[in-house]
């Protein structure tokens, strides 16, 4: 993630405060009659938010951005939030994932020498058919590996 990304997440706080603090939408822009400028009103009264100037280039493209952004911004952010809780979540399992399997594989170790502590107790003893010790594998219990 790039420095101005990991910026503004930390900015989202004050970026939903301006959000919430703002006239309720939804806008909508309006051209101005008699003129070429264009208005941003709210709802379907006609209170203008803000006017955009005349003189700009993209007069009506500005409108149009600054009339939706009431609505798409607050939108944007609940996505960004959302994804970054679900960020959050996978990183605990992940992390606890890890630490499951570094456990696991202490046990393996564990569990392999004591197989072949056991396999120097046998040695010398006359058998009737060879002893097959299960595998690492075997000793997982199911459901448990990550």
């Amino acid at each position: 993630m790039t420095k101005e990304a990991e910026a503004f997440l930390d900015r989202i706080p004050e970026v939903r405060k301006r959000c919430d603090a703002a006239t309720e939408g939804p806008w909508r822009e309006n051209e101005t009659p008699g003129r070429r400028a264009w208005r941003i009103v709210w709802s379907d009264m006609p209170l203008d938010v803000c006017e955009v100037c005349p003189h700009m280039t993209h007069v009506e493209h500005n409108a149009t951005f600054i009339s939706h952004s009431r609505t798409d911004l607050p939108a944007a952010l609940d996505v960004i939030e959302e994804q970054q809780a679900a960020i959050r979540g996978w990183k605990e399992a992940l992390a606890k994932r890890d630490v499951d399997k570094a456990l696991l594989d202490v046990r393996i170790e564990e569990l392999t020498a004591e197989v072949e502590w056991l396999k120097t107790l046998t040695i010398g003893v006359k058998r009737d058919r060879p002893v097959r010790l299960p595998s690492h594998e075997s000793l997982i219990p199911k459901g448990d590996t990550p």
